[in-house]
């Protein structure tokens, strides 16, 4: 009987350990730069699942906006040949903020440099579009 037990035990925590171990996520400067990188490719995918507003009204907004931007000849036009490239100048993460510098060139004014609050929510790091999502300095 206690062998039974012991198997039991130890499949219960194998079990718990597997549901307690998630992979790590995906570090802000990386988001950070994904997150601008897919602005300038055509594919809203990244940006959409890595953008937060608190109000969903203005993420709806938001998003209907990109896909205007992408269905635009002025959009396409604008970024043909055009790669963005952007690098992580610096990064800082306190608790669940985080604030990248990120330097690269935009399809307008070239070389930028811009910084990027993000949030961390829903076990994933999410640019604050409230911060400015196109804040460059």
């Amino acid at each position: 009987m206690n062998r039974i037990k012991q198997i039991c035990l130890s499949l219960l925590l194998a079990v718990f350990a597997a549901a307690c171990s998630k992979p790590a996520p995906t570090p802000p400067d990386e988001v950070a730069v994904k997150f601008y990188n897919s602005l300038t490719s055509g594919d809203m995918t990244f940006a959409k699942k890595h953008l937060h507003f608190p109000n969903p009204v203005d993420y709806e907004v938001f998003c209907e906006y990109l896909d205007m931007a992408v269905r635009s000849d002025e959009y396409w036009d604008r970024t043909e040949g055009y790669k963005a490239d952007y690098s992580v100048v610096s990064s800082k993460i306190y608790g669940e903020e985080a604030f990248v510098e990120l330097l690269g060139n935009t399809p307008l004014n070239g070389e930028a440099k811009m910084t990027v609050r993000l949030l961390f929510i829903d076990g994933m790091w999410k640019v604050d579009g409230n911060h400015g999502v196109l804040h460059r300095r």
